[in-house]
């Protein structure tokens, strides 16, 4: 019994109120009593494993149950923030991607559109003055015109040659995309 008082007596950093948890959590035994010896002052009570249980290398000492432990969050920690990045750069990408095939598609309609315009608007003049016989190369706004008038020989329902009519064909050009117009003219 002196034996368990001194060394109740040597263990000065356990609190009195703490009790005490061991790694593999073993049950009492059932011939050491639960209330073996008394503490110091006489109000608390120790068993015999407890106190073999503070010498022990696995032993920690617990908190009374009243004790409660708050986590608090300050912030965010680096691997959360890196996970946002890289979310972040994935949207970001799928967002310039996108737009960057809306813009091209755009322009392909626009140049599409302009170089069809050009084609209409000089066919239309070649309808008021047609150009001579044989083929001509302008250049106008960026787009590059090809224009041929070539005799097309036609016959009546008795078999005679129809003289005057040709075949105007314009072939325009603009960056990569291309696209032609033919018409019949009948000159005189």
């Amino acid at each position: 019994m002196r034996r368990l008082k001194q060394r109740i007596q040597e263990a000065p950093h356990l609190s009195p109120g703490a009790r005490i948890e061991t790694a593999a959590q073993r049950p009492l035994l059932p011939f050491a009593p639960s209330e073996e010896e008394q503490g110091a002052d006489g109000a608390q009570q120790w068993s015999v494993l407890s106190v073999l249980d503070r010498a022990s290398t696995g032993a920690r000492e617990r908190l009374p149950l009243g004790v409660e432990w708050k986590k608090r969050s300050r912030g965010f920690t680096l691997f959360e923030v890196l996970i946002a990045l890289a979310i972040f750069s994935f949207a970001v990408v799928g967002l310039v991607i996108g737009l960057d095939s809306v813009v091209k598609a755009m322009m392909e309609t626009r140049a599409r559109a302009f170089s069809r315009l050009a084609l209409e608007s000089r066919l239309a003049y070649n309808l008021i003055d047609p150009p001579l016989e044989g083929e001509r190369v302008i250049r106008s706004n960026g787009i590059d015109f090809r224009e041929s008038l070539t005799s097309v020989p036609l016959l009546d329902a008795q078999g005679n040659q129809i003289n005057g009519v040709y075949r105007l064909k314009i072939h325009s050009k603009y960056d990569h995309d291309e696209e032609e117009a033919e018409i019949l003219l009948y000159r005189p």
